[in-house]
Order: C-alpha cells, then sequence, then structure tokens
C-alpha cells in the first residue's frame, strides 16, 4: 500500500516542520507590510509637507519588506532534520538558525538606515533652496514673537515685516525676516518694547529671508536632523548583502543533493 504522507510530501515542497510554517507565514506577511509601507511612505513624501514623518514610514517599509525577504529565504531552506538526535547536532543547529536570524535582522536594518542617511544629508543642504549663501539682512522696523509658552523660548518663531537686502546678484529688496527670538531678539529696548539685532544673516528667497534656524524649521518635516546618524549608516547597502550571506547558510542542513536533510529522509522512504 502507497504511503500517502510520503506521496503528499512529494506534491507539495512547502516545509512542514514548525518552525518552516512560521517562517513561511510570517515572512510573507512582512514582506507584504513592507510594500504597503513604502508605497505610502513614497506617496507622503511626493505630496505632503511633513516629509520626516513619511521618510520615517518609507524607511520602515524597507525593513519590513527586507526582513520578509530573509524570513522567507529561510523558510525555503526549512526541512525535517535529525539533527536534534545526534550527538551535538542540536549545537550545531540551533547555532546555525540563531546565524540566520540575526542575518535576518542585519539585512532589514543596513538599507533602510542607508536611506535615512541619504535622506539626512539632502535635508542637512536644505537651505541651499534660499541661495548658495546668506546675505546680510537689515532690519528697520519691529519684530513680533509667537511664544509656544508663558515664558519665552529661544525657539519662538520670530517675524520681522520690515527688513531689506541686497542679493548675490546686486538687487535691493524689501520684505519679511523669519526666525527666531535667539536669533533676532533678545533684551529690552530703552522704550520699555523688545529689543532686536540691527542685521542678521539669512537665507533669502523672493521676499522672504530665514534666518538659518528658519530655514531649516520652515518645513516641520525637514529631515535635516537624520544628518547626525553615525557615519557607519553609508554602508547600510553593503551591511544588508552580509545579512543577505548569513541567512543562505540555511535554516537546515543541506542534504547530499542540495536539498534540506529531509529529502534524504524522503528518498530512503522511496527507496523502501
Amino acid at each position: 500500500m502507497p504511503d500517502r504522507a510520503a506521496e503528499e510530501r512529494e506534491k507539495d515542497p512547502t516545509p512542514r516542520t514548525p518552525s518552516g510554517r512560521v517562517l513561511g507565514t510570517v515572512g510573507p506577511a512582512l514582506f507584504g507590510l513592507g510594500v504597503l509601507a513604502v508605497v505610502v511612505g513614497l506617496g507622503g513624501i511626493l505630496i505632503a509637507d511633513a516629509v520626516y514623518a513619511w521618510v520615517l514610514v518609507l524607511a520602515a517599509g524597507l525593513a519590513a519588506g527586507l526582513l520578509g525577504t530573509a524570513l522567507g529565504l529561510a523558510a525555503d531552506s526549512a526541512a525535517p532534520t535529525g539533527a536534534w538526535r545526534s550527538p551535538g547536532g542540536a549545537v550545531t543547529l540551533v547555532l546555525r538558525r540563531v546565524a540566520v536570524v540575526i542575518g535576518a535582522v542585519v539585512a532589514a536594518v543596513g538599507i533602510p538606515l542607508f536611506a535615512l542617511k541619504v535622506a539626512g544629508f539632502i535635508g542637512g543642504y536644505h537651505t541651499e533652496a534660499y541661495g548658495a549663501k546668506p546675505v546680510e539682512v537689515a532690519i528697520s522696523g519691529s519684530c513680533g514673537t509667537v511664544r509656544n509658552n508663558p515664558l519665552v523660548s529661544v525657539n519662538d518663531k520670530t517675524t520681522c515685516s520690515e527688513a531689506s537686502w541686497v542679493t548675490p546678484d546686486g538687487r535691493s529688496v524689501s520684505g519679511t525676516l523669519h526666525g527666531t527670538y535667539g536669533e533676532i531678539a533678545g533684551g529690552m529696548a530703552a522704550g520699555g518694547g523688545a529689543a532686536h539685532v540691527d542685521s542678521v544673516k539669512a537665507y533669502v528667497r523672493g521676499r522672504n529671508a530665514y534666518t538659518p534656524h528658519a530655514a531649516h524649521r520652515r518645513k516641520p518635516g525637514s529631515t535635516h536632523r537624520l544628518s547626525r546618524l553615525t557615519g557607519w549608516a553609508w554602508l547600510g547597502i553593503p551591511v544588508s548583502l552580509a545579512g543577505l550571506g548569513l541567512v543562505n547558510i540555511g535554516w537546515s542542513p543541506k542534504g547530499e543533493n542540495g536539498t534540506g536533510a529531509g529529502s534524504s529522509a524522503r528518498a530512503e522512504s522511496r527507496a523502501h
């Protein structure tokens, strides 16, 4: 009488070990979530103002997609094995699987960190959109400060509606200066009002000038803060490739024919 279980295994090569079934379920699920997050993140970057938040969504999607891919690869190599019963085999198998899990995590982290570092590099040069170099902006009128708290803070938004400057190409422009209390104001004038500096360095665009801090802050979602990520993030791509190399070790030992150890057991079953 034919071995029905063996025939079913031959028809369905999907790993039947508990760990293989978990990997085969979690991997594709993470990959699907990752793809969705990447699409949402890209859409947010293109149409929304808070770029920083959508860059984080994109990076999270990349991480989930890469982790799902790595776990899917591990699931492909999962097969029944008798290593648990052989002397020292359990230790070797555990070490192998720990290495695969570490490799999957490393693969999932490398490329997203690289993407965040690139976003930070671009955000760090955000002020270039207002001109290659700042110009001297003269303040002739009063300035107003919007307080976020009862007490004034150096980061409170300050605007001077009567400002003027000369552009690098020699044009005289009158407009509005946007900055912070710490950059523009500070102290009290003789009449009791808030004092401000006579001039300040600022980046100009049209009839608006932005102090260095305000230029970065003009878009609340500026990614310039990501530029402070460790310089090792630039190595994200080779790090992910190294992680995938660890995953390639395989979840289960390979048989002589290049498949999982379980295939050797099935071959013996057919022989009998």
